[in-house]
């Protein structure tokens, strides 16, 4: 069942907000990534979400940079490009404004870090690097990557960890960014 396309009757009654992706475990349901994200990261002995009240919110702090600055930006660049979205070469042109600068702030901020935050992967960095491979795949072509070096740096860091390389073993980098295209 492709989730996106085949909601039926049923999904909507198990799932009436519609959205996916979706989790059910047990009865807690879950909808938005976000969500499922923070869900499987507060698991017990999970060092995922930090353990100190500071580590926490700085975890949510990039979490919600993650949501606000990098995603929705990627997302509004790209969803036309895949038909999905009517095309506005303004609203293109902000969301590429507005990424690169999100990409730019982020570029300093990991000049000299490893992780996002304290010295092992956590959330944050999970949120980060997933966001990040939209645009990576599709429209950072290696100048538009060099551009943000430390970005890079830190986001093949992360990709090159085991669980990482599990999950992401299709992932390419882009080679020609994709560009809207009218269709006919």
């Amino acid at each position: 069942m492709n989730l996106y396309t085949d909601r039926d009757a049923e999904f909507y009654a198990r799932h009436p907000f519609g959205k996916v992706p979706v989790l059910e475990h047990g009865d807690l349901t879950l909808f938005e990534s976000t969500a499922i994200g923070f869900y499987a990261a507060s698991q017990p002995n999970s060092r995922l979400l930090g353990t100190t009240p500071a580590e926490k919110a700085l975890i949510m702090q990039y979490t919600l940079y993650t949501e606000n600055e990098v995603s929705a930006n990627t997302i509004a660049w790209l969803m036309p490009i895949f038909g999905i979205r009517s095309y506005n070469k303004p609203a293109e042109e902000l969301a590429q404004q507005n990424l690169k600068r999100a990409l730019t702030t982020l570029d300093k901020i990991v000049a000299n870090k490893t992780y996002l935050v304290g010295d092992e992967i956590t959330y944050a960095d999970i949120c980060v690097v997933t966001s990040l491979v939209p645009s990576y795949t599709h429209v950072f072509d290696k100048s538009a990557r060099e551009e943000f070096k430390n970005v890079l740096r830190y986001f093949e860091t992360i990709m090159d960890t085991p669980h990482f390389k599990t999950f992401f073993d299709f992932f390419k980098y882009c080679e020609t960014p994709l560009t809207y295209t009218p269709k006919e």
